[in-house]
């Protein structure tokens, strides 16, 4: 009863961000990044396929994916791009779009 009421909230708070958001928010496979994730039901399937072909795109030549923020310094851009980047690897390995 809780999670429903908790998602509810969720999606009528604004705190999701749309497609072509950036800076530091969170999209939808920032709050349910996997198909088993608790809070995956309140997103709809194709939602989810747009976010995970957003962010296949969003993969630089290098491999890597950059940071969506203002880093505060170049250091601190590098490490927060190991971060996004093995978050990136985790979520779509989880979904099935490794590879693609």
């Amino acid at each position: 009863r809780e999670l429903k009421r908790l998602g509810e909230e969720l999606l009528a708070s604004g705190l999701v961000a749309g497609l072509d958001a950036t800076d530091y928010v969170r999209k939808p496979l920032d709050w349910a990044p996997t198909p088993d994730h608790p809070l995956r039901p309140w997103f709809d399937e194709a939602t989810i396929q747009a976010n995970l072909d957003v962010l296949l795109a969003n993969q630089q030549d290098d491999g890597g994916w950059a940071i969506t923020w203002p880093p505060i310094s170049p250091g601190c851009e590098l490490e927060w791009r190991g971060w996004v980047t093995l978050g990136a690897l985790q979520t779509l390995r989880a979904n099935g779009r490794l590879g693609e």
